[in-house]
């Protein structure tokens, strides 16, 4: 039997009132990196901000992260950080905040990033690339599909091209994954659908590679079985403990796509969404799911 398997982000969950002891691990100056704000969400984003400010960290905010993030959203990041320095990023919000706040950790030490370089070199994990200068990475996701939160992949999509790709580099882990599913609470149904379908992808896919790690297997099935019966309970009764499940099976996701890897939905996915960027990345999934099983 031979098998890698690599998990290097520490998870703590149900726990968000402890964000502030793992941003002072770092310093006392963070960038907080969120979606466009909406009503829905912003009760989220001032509750966060207020736990990091009454401990005295300073909060630089950055709300301007879209869905598919664009590279000159990464590049405005960076641009705030070359003007206002900090200790810590947090990311708050869905994959496209994480996501972005990944390659911001890791470019904004370098002033900036040579997306032609970058783009050119997608097809490999690279585990060769360090930067001893990479900012840390606290994520905190308010979904629960993604599982970047766990996964050292972020989907970024060229502003000029407005092709979506997947960036792969080991220091794209997160230091931290604080999940609380409470942050999950008010997200729609049909989103909390599209999100969850997400995962159930993540680890029906990569339980189909042959490269996944037989300590995941067994993880793999409970959690598609979670998100099955999980989900129609959902609908019929938003509760904190449907949410946990799926919280707690969307962590799994990511650990187990971080090791297995995706395969054809996620790859025809992304061609959807890069054609058609208002399809959302779960229904782009659910469109062509059906014909990868058949």
């Amino acid at each position: 039997m031979k098998f890698t398997h690599y998990q290097p982000t520490k998870v703590i969950f149900n726990e968000l009132e402890t964000l502030p002891e793992l941003v002072l691990e770092y310093g006392k100056k963070c960038l907080l990196i969120t979606p466009e704000p909406i009503e829905v969400l912003k009760p989220l984003f001032d509750r966060t901000e207020k736990i990091l400010r009454d401990k005295g960290i300073e909060v630089i905010s950055y709300n301007k992260v879209t869905p598919n993030p664009l590279t000159s959203i990464v590049d405005g990041a960076i641009e705030l950080i070359n003007e206002n320095p900090v200790d810590v990023i947090v990311a708050l919000g869905g994959g496209s905040s994480i996501d972005t706040a990944k390659v911001v950790s890791y470019y904004a030490s370098n002033k900036g990033v040579n997306w032609n370089e970058v783009f050119s070199a997608t097809n490999s994990i690279n585990y060769s690339l360090v930067n001893k200068e990479k900012l840390p990475l606290i994520a905190i996701p308010t979904t629960s599909g993604t599982g970047s939160q766990c996964t050292q992949a972020a989907v970024i999509t060229n502003t000029e091209t407005h092709m979506k790709t997947t960036l792969f580099n080991t220091q794209f882990f997160p230091d931290k994954a604080l999940v609380d599913p409470s942050l999950m609470m008010t997200l729609p149904y049909m989103m909390t659908a599209y999100t969850a379908f997400d995962a159930f992808c993540h680890l029906s896919e990569a339980y189909c590679n042959a490269r996944l790690s037989p300590m995941l297997k067994p993880l793999c099935i409970d959690a598609m079985k979670n998100i099955i019966t999980t989900l129609p309970k959902i609908k019929a009764e938003n509760s904190l403990e449907h949410r946990e499940v799926l919280a707690f099976s969307d962590t799994i996701a990511g650990i187990v796509l971080s090791n297995g890897g995706a395969n054809i939905p996620h790859c025809v996915g992304e061609y959807i969404s890069s054609m058609m960027p208002k399809v959302s990345h779960g229904a782009s999934l659910a469109v062509v799911y059906k014909a990868f099983v058949e």
